[in-house]
């Protein structure tokens, strides 16, 4: 049977916390008419020390996909911290008939009147059942990112470096010590990578620290350069979380050695050697991040160095400072980095 427009009900439960200048049920009664939802009954409770709330729910959607566009404002706000969907009254007792039965039919017992009285393990086992079905569906809040303290380079906000490990907490909701975490490229093709806590893959280690947080140690070169990197925890019969964006990952030059020579390049620029490895990546060379200069040629291996290569670039002479750091923009990138430890004395060889 087709279900009428605007018949589809809810029960929502709502935990977060309320600070003096935020009207909870205000902001809420606004998310509910943006997404035509008809609340029948609403019941809060509060703890007036804390802020700490709990918010009751019980409505109907005009459909399952306004619903779910409620859901998704709800858990955007800052007031909150979970959102939990209980089962609506008519719809738990027909599921919990429908989990007696079966538990009936597997165990061979005939069907019973509505008068019959069954064991306290088989009414304990079908409200389990229910109460695991209403779970709440696991949610990665936050990633606060800890780079290395001696970075060379000084990295855009997002941006995961390859080669080196990065240190990630991530603060979760509705997981448990059985969840996994998945790794994952969300905008190209590459290996997935599913951890529980406590266990390690190539280059990522994940471990629980206290309820609600993980620790994640991981090198992004695990995954092709320009991988946005992303992060979900299944939390088995609760669901999957949505996917958390962890930051994108980016290849750095190893830039070992830097000199200014004295061979001229024209208008008042001289040619520099940039020695190390990956230099292909750097695409124009600056003293600044506006004014860069064009790379000719590719790097050309050193003999006898292994992967070690050598760079031609174009710099002004004299530098705007003794101690001017280079910048470097990389090949399809329109910003430039700086590299701090790349700075020239006045011998114009470092």
């Amino acid at each position: 049977m087709r279900r009428k427009s605007g018949n589809f009900p809810f029960r929502l439960h709502v935990v977060g916390a309320q600070d003096k200048r935020t009207d909870v049920l205000a902001q809420m009664s606004g998310l509910v008419k943006a997404t035509s939802m008809n609340v029948k009954s609403n019941r809060m409770k509060i703890d007036p020390r804390t802020g700490v709330y709990d918010i009751y729910l019980n409505g109907t959607s005009p459909d399952r996909l306004h619903f779910a566009d409620f859901i998704e404002l709800l858990e955007r706000q800052d007031w909150t911290s979970s959102v939990a969907t209980l089962i609506p009254y008519k719809q738990k007792l027909f599921m919990m008939s429908a989990l007696i039965a079966a538990f009936a039919t597997s165990a061979g017992i005939a069907a019973q009147p509505a008068s019959a009285q069954f064991p306290v393990k088989t009414v304990r086992l079908v409200i389990g059942a229910a109460l695991l079905m209403a779970g709440a569906r696991p949610r990665i809040r936050e990633a606060q990112p800890s780079l290395p303290a001696d970075m060379p380079v000084a990295l855009r906000a997002g941006e995961l470096p390859a080669g080196v490990y990065v240190n990630l907490l991530l603060r979760v909701e509705g997981g448990t010590a059985e969840s996994r975490l998945e790794l994952g490229c969300s905008n190209v093709q590459a290996d997935r990578v599913t951890l529980r806590p406590g266990s390690e893959s190539d280059r990522v280690k994940l471990q629980t620290m206290q309820a609600g947080s993980m620790f994640l140690a991981l090198d992004a070169g695990r995954w092709p350069a320009g991988c946005q990197l992303t992060a979900t925890i299944d939390a088995g019969e609760s669901g999957k979380s949505k996917p958390f964006d962890l930051g994108r990952v980016v290849r750095l030059p190893v830039i070992e050695r830097f000199r200014l020579t004295d061979e001229p390049a024209g208008d008042g620029m001289y040619f520099g050697v940039l020695t190390g490895r990956d230099l292909e990546l750097i695409g124009k060379t600056g003293w600044d991040a506006q004014d860069g200069q064009e790379v000719a040629g590719l790097p050309a291996p050193v003999a006898g160095g292994g992967d070690k290569q050598s760079l031609k670039v174009k710099l002004t002479w004299p530098s705007p400072a003794p101690h001017a750091p280079l910048y470097l923009w990389f090949r399809g990138e329109k910003e430039a980095v700086s590299y701090t430890h790349l700075t020239l004395p006045t011998n114009r060889e470092v």
